[in-house]
């Protein structure tokens, strides 16, 4: 049945004769003592590739993709990449899917582009789950383990007047530079000591 859909135009001795061509012939069928091939196993093992397409069936694997463990900064983006590999289909070609909170939902469709970018807001070890398709239709899933944690300096950012502990605009290492506001107290100093010199010389 699957030849004829295949092949419509094909009469059933025709088909037939495909599936002939087709059959394995190995040592099984050959072996001593068997009944005489036509009567044990006709024309040999069916092979239902080799009958549909006159060639030799394609050694096909499962593709491979790797997790990975990451440690991010809150609010601080971060774009994922698993490693994926197949031996017959080429990188290029593989697809790739997400679950970006590991809740059982797939976020995305398998697509070419093989990366994700997710911003988290709290702390905490959040997981991602990413599936790898090859073109015949076989596939493999990892984790993607991430920790999230406080940004450097959190506790003294702002300084600058960033309310965004994360922001450059009130990133603490501001607050080291010695401006021109500075000055102002060295100044200040100097001039009194010159003063308390002049006085102590009169």
């Amino acid at each position: 049945a699957l030849l004829k859909q295949l092949y419509p135009a094909e009469t059933g001795g025709e088909i037939r004769q495909r599936i002939r061509d087709g059959a394995l012939v190995d040592d099984q069928v050959l072996a001593a003592g068997n009944l005489p091939t036509e009567e044990m196993w006709g024309a040999g093992k069916l092979r239902i590739w080799e009958a549909a397409f006159d060639s030799d069936a394609h050694s096909v694997s499962p593709p491979s993709i790797d997790g990975t463990e990451l440690t991010v900064r809150v609010n601080e983006p971060v774009t994922v990449s698993p490693v994926v590999s197949d031996a017959e289909t080429p990188v290029q070609s593989l697809r790739v899917r997400f679950d970006l909170d590991y809740d059982g939902t797939w976020d995305t469709d398998f697509l070419l582009e093989k990366t994700a970018q997710v911003t988290y807001t709290a702390t905490g070890l959040h997981v991602i789950k990413a599936e790898v398709v090859d073109e015949h239709g076989f596939s493999a899933a990892a984790l993607v383990k991430i920790e999230v944690v406080q940004p450097s300096g959190s506790s003294d950012a702002g300084v600058d007047g960033g309310d965004d502990p994360g922001s450059e605009e009130g990133c603490s290492c501001q607050a080291g530079r010695g401006g021109r506001g500075a000055e102002y107290p060295l100044l200040a100093l100097l001039l009194l000591g010159a003063l308390y010199v002049r006085r102590r010389g009169r």
